[in-house]
């Protein structure tokens, strides 16, 4: 099993303890801007509907959740998408 941490070099994150601990646990550190210049606000209306339907639900694998990513991006009607643009 994977683990790691998403931050963003804020001082609690970066304090010499808490480098020591994340090293102990022998987690990988994933850097993360501020922001994204990636994303657009319309994705962040997918990302709201996507989190409510994977709320309680358990994978296995990642594979397990792109196909699940997948399939509830096909299920969505066009209109959805257009309500977030």
């Amino acid at each position: 099993m994977w683990c790691g941490l998403l931050h963003d070099n804020v001082q609690p994150y970066s304090a010499l303890i808490t480098t020591v601990l994340l090293e102990k646990f022998k987690w990988d550190i994933l850097d993360h801007p501020p922001y994204s210049l990636d994303l657009v606000p319309s994705d962040f209306h997918l990302f709201l509907h996507l989190k409510k339907y994977f709320t309680g639900k358990k994978s296995d694998n990642d594979d397990e959740v792109q196909e699940e990513v997948i399939t509830w991006f096909k299920g969505q009607a066009a209109d959805f998408y257009d309500s977030g643009i």
